[in-house]
């Protein structure tokens, strides 16, 4: 394509004739686009050298997460963010419009706004590097009557960097909204698009989303439409859970934002981590008062009952026992006992022994721990 270097005219000293015939030819098989006409290209401080490399699953989440911050900062639904993906093509189309020169720059605003998941403003940059250093050339964003063409410059210039092009088109748009282009076979690429939308983002008509089970200062518990589920905070995919249930909390926590903010990529969410969230599930989700007959402790009361019957234990069940402390009251007591009944080689079962959970108060448990601790190892044993 570009061997005959010496005879192939660039234009603004950035982009060959060649290129933009190519390109015009990726953006005539966008739906939607008519006519088209090549305005200026522009270079970009962002460069290949930059030692980003998201894989299939970290560029779907970014381009899928800007549509949605989109839709949402103009309050249109996420649920009309479509992905289209055909052999060779993958779109991602969203209701919103915004200006495309923003894509020139790095950084942002959306950290002001508590709706919007972009903290840096870097994601679509990021995501066009990372593809081209996939071999996808020519990501295209779209939006009204506007196209802009990233590529990679051809060599690297005197400091040894290859910017990155921008090549501005203006076109006779038939669709409204904004797209992002993808042209590409790579079957990793389209399968990570294929449930993007439902995999990374929290919204109401999500697919993975069953049946609420309960609902409580921000943060809500719904089944899973899968054998596992997701915890998302502040609308994003934080972890999966191994068990068919749907966290959702909707409030930024101190705590969680101090680690978020130094974590560009989103890394960060670890077990370590990921146990906070669900101690910020079990101290702020469930009312002082509920009880194991609450919708949602049953519900993870016997969605673990396989771990439990044989010894082992789940940290979400883990850290609701250690914090709702009314589990058992008059209301639950016969479920639990039906629940932690002897079966087959099981005989019952037996908890620690600690002051924290005793109805017992003061002296009254003192006296009685030596007879504790005597039936304790009596368990143990």
């Amino acid at each position: 394509m570009r061997k005959n270097k010496d005879i192939v005219k660039k234009i603004d000293n950035l982009i060959s004739t060649t290129e933009i015939k190519e390109q015009v030819k990726l953006l005539k098989k966008v739906p939607g686009i008519k006519k088209i006409n090549y305005n200026y290209s522009v270079e970009s401080s962002a460069s290949l050298n930059w030692g980003v490399d998201y894989d299939a699953s970290f560029i779907c989440r970014e381009v899928l997460q800007n549509a949605r911050d989109g839709a949402v900062s103009q309050n249109f639904s996420v649920a009309e963010i479509k992905t289209i993906i055909k052999s060779g093509q993958i779109i991602i189309q969203g209701p919103s419009v915004y200006n495309l020169k923003l894509l020139f720059y790095i950084g942002g605003n959306k950290a002001q706004d508590d709706q919007q998941l972009g903290f840096w403003g870097e994601g679509s940059i990021i995501s066009a590097v990372s593809l081209i250093k996939l071999g996808v050339d020519y990501p295209i964003f779209v939006s009204n009557e506007e196209a802009i063409v990233i590529s990679a410059a051809e060599e690297e210039n005197e400091i040894g960097m290859r910017p990155l092009i921008y090549s501005f088109y203006k076109i006779k748009n038939n669709e409204n909204g904004s797209k992002f282009v993808i042209n590409t076979y790579k079957e990793t690429i389209k399968e990570a698009f294929k449930n993007g939308l439902e995999d990374h983002f929290f919204w109401d008509q999500n697919p993975h989303i069953g049946e609420l089970l309960y609902s409580y200062n921000g943060i809500s518990f719904y089944k899973s439409n899968s054998e596992s589920g997701i915890i998302f905070y502040n609308g994003l995919n934080r972890g999966d859970i191994d068990i068919p249930l749907i966290l959702n909390i909707e409030k930024k926590y101190k705590k969680i934002e101090n680690k978020i903010s130094k974590d560009r990529d989103r890394n960060s969410f670890n077990q370590d981590l990921r146990s906070q969230l669900y101690g910020i599930v079990a101290q702020s989700g469930l009312h002082y008062r509920e009880d194991a007959t609450n919708p949602a402790i049953k519900f993870i009361l016997e969605e673990t009952k396989h771990l439990w019957r044989n010894g082992k234990g789940h940290p979400l069940l883990s850290t609701i026992c250690n914090h709702v402390w009314n589990l058992r009251s008059e209301n639950s007591s016969a479920y639990l006992d039906q629940l932690f009944k002897p079966s087959g080689s099981i005989k019952g079962y037996f908890s620690e022994s600690t002051p924290r959970y005793s109805r017992i108060y003061g002296s009254r448990y003192w006296e009685l721990e030596p007879k504790i601790f005597s039936l304790d190892r009596k368990y143990e044993k």
